[in-house]
């Protein structure tokens, strides 16, 4: 008679089953061994890939300012409105990593 599986253990296989639409075995990888992971470890392993996530958009955000400082220092930008400047103008104005996902 084969063994029981705990609902820990089935979750495991459950993950180990799931295939992703990538083409990539290292993401199946990755997301196989994430799920034999404890709980804890788990939940500190996503608020560390949020971080970083948050961290690289900081970063992307950042450089779009400098090079718009610089940009409008060399006289590279016209003047306009603070209509034609509204989000709904502007691609990609206030989104974080999550909306774009």
């Amino acid at each position: 008679m084969p063994k029981k599986l705990t609902p820990r253990a089935n979750r495991r296989n459950e993950v180990r089953r799931t295939k992703t639409n990538y083409g990539d075995n290292n993401l199946d990888r990755v997301l196989t061994e994430a799920g034999s992971l404890p709980a804890d470890e788990q939940a500190m392993l996503e608020d560390l890939l949020r971080k970083r996530r948050l961290e690289a958009w900081r970063n992307e955000t950042a450089a779009q300012a400098r090079k718009a400082a610089k940009d409008f220092r060399a006289g590279k930008l016209k003047s306009r409105s603070a209509d034609e400047s509204s989000p709904t103008c502007v691609p990609g104005w206030m989104t974080t990593p999550a909306d774009r996902a």
